[in-house]
């Protein structure tokens, strides 16, 4: 199990796609950190004139050729708080799918962990199944040698072949069951789906009780659960989205430089060829004074959208309890499942022997022993069923409370 747990965490595609997804929202608040700073280019420009006039006086329109060189830079010193804003709102934003990267390896572990189990109860299925086709053969062999004799009679024997082949049918269930949660679990650790791997584990062997009250579970997952700590995300997210327009109302205020090199050469020798070298320095502010209410509309939506994300995270709070208890609920009640199911099984297995004494000795009938052999096969399988819901609850409640496995 662990190594699966393992393999799944470090290979799984879902996984390394949540992981890029991080990439992509870290490079985002990068992108949002420039905005932070000036605004910087440079352009050159080389214009040539030609001009077939002798008489042209005007220096704008002779024969020349024209470099100029311009350097502007511009930063923004005020915007309302819309550049601030943004920026937090990516961090949020790169924050929401951290989580998503923690959920997404929860939601891994418990899906293998669900499908491992159902994949050892599986194959459990087939032992048990198997062991009652061979009780089922040795009833067959035994009814066949007493109708020899004119013991039993011909519907008796019927009656073992009819469910002889009813318990061959459910071996072949069985054995598709174990072939499609192989799949699905080499699927999960990104191995070709019929890889040839064997899955080492016992039900049996993962029986335990827990050791945490109902209370403190449900303490846990309000404390650790990543879809609260999302959702609280979301609230915080809208509320950034309702501030980035709020600033839209202040006016956005610049400070502009732009130098610029100019250098003029002229054809006709006896004019002086001119470079010009100047620079400007200025303070532009602008603000939008009507746009038909948009940005105000726009305003209330994103606070409309504050308080639906507050009252969803309150419904998750309740939901996580809710889960929780469930879980909690259905472990113990697979345990006290296992308990009485042990107790039914050893008595089905007395009766069972019984049942084959008295008929060896003929003072009972091959139904009584199909019907103890039916109920042996009962009792095992629904041990075999309730270990198997014991540890599917116990990974749901790991689960819904969100925690680290080891902690329990």
């Amino acid at each position: 199990m662990a190594e699966c747990i393992r393999r799944g965490l470090s290979s799984n595609a879902s996984i390394s796609a949540a992981k890029e997804l991080v990439h992509e929202a870290d490079a985002d608040v990068k992108s949002k950190r420039g905005a932070f700073f000036p605004k910087i280019s440079a352009s050159y420009s080389l214009k040539r004139l030609d001009n077939s006039g002798l008489n042209e006086t005007d220096t704008n329109f002779v024969s020349q050729r024209t470099d100029a060189f311009t350097l502007s830079a511009s930063q923004t010193v005020f915007s309302g708080g819309g550049i601030v804003n943004t920026y937090r709102r990516a961090k949020i934003n790169k924050d929401v799918y951290d989580i998503n990267l923690k959920q997404e390896r929860i939601d891994l572990v418990e899906d293998i962990q669900t499908t491992f189990y159902n994949l050892l109860k599986a194959r459990d299925d087939i032992r048990i199944v198997e062991k009652a086709i061979i009780r089922l053969k040795k009833q067959l062999e035994s009814a066949r040698a007493f109708y020899d004799v004119g013991m039993v009679t011909k519907q008796q024997v019927l009656q073992v072949e009819v469910d002889l082949a009813l318990a061959e049918k459910s071996l072949v269930r069985a054995k598709n069951n174990v072939q499609k949660h192989h799949v699905k679990l080499c699927t999960l650790l990104n191995l070709p789906p019929l890889a040839d791997v064997h899955f080492v584990g016992e039900l049996e062997e993962m029986v335990a009780p827990l050791s945490f009250t109902l209370e403190e579970c449900i303490r846990l997952a309000l404390d650790r659960r990543l879809d609260l700590e999302e959702g609280q995300k979301q609230v915080e997210l809208a509320r950034k989205d309702a501030q980035i327009i709020f600033s839209r109302f202040f006016p956005t205020v610049s400070l502009n430089f732009s130098y610029v090199n100019q250098q003029i050469d002229y054809d006709d020798p006896d004019r002086d060829d001119t470079e010009r070298d100047y620079w400007s320095l200025g303070l532009n502010a602008s603000v939008t004074l009507f746009e038909g209410g948009r940005d105000y509309y726009e305003f209330r939506r994103y606070k409309h959208k504050e308080r639906e994300k507050r009252l969803v995270l309150e419904d998750l709070r309740n939901q996580a309890a809710s889960e929780v208890t469930t879980y909690y609920l259905a472990v113990g009640e697979a345990l006290e499942q296992i308990r009485t199911g042990k107790k039914a099984l050893d008595a089905a297995s007395e009766s069972f022997k019984a049942a084959e004494v008295n008929y060896s000795l003929q003072i009972g009938t091959i139904t009584d022993v199909l019907n103890a052999q039916a109920k042996l096969t009962q009792a095992e399988g629904e041990l075999n069923q309730a270990m198997a819901d014991h540890q599917i609850a116990m990974a749901k409640l790991f689960h819904a409370i969100g925690t680290p496995i080891d902690i329990f």
